[in-house]
């Protein structure tokens, strides 16, 4: 059984946000979101849910 502490809840992974910046960094150079999609393992829908969300040290995390 899976338990979650308070400070789980609504706090991304270290893994997942790894993956969000990931893609905010290729997104930011230019790549398109398939190419992004094959260069990190994942679907195209999943880099789609990456750039939704804000990488590490945005405005909106700070």
């Amino acid at each position: 059984m899976v338990s979650f502490t308070a400070e789980d809840v609504g706090t991304p992974s270290t893994a997942y946000q790894d993956r969000i910046d990931r893609a905010h960094e290729l997104r930011a150079a230019g790549w398109k979101l398939q190419d992004i999609a094959d260069e990190m393992g994942v679907c195209f829908a999943s880099v789609h849910v990456y750039l939704r969300e804000s990488p590490r040290g945005s405005a909106s995390t700070l």
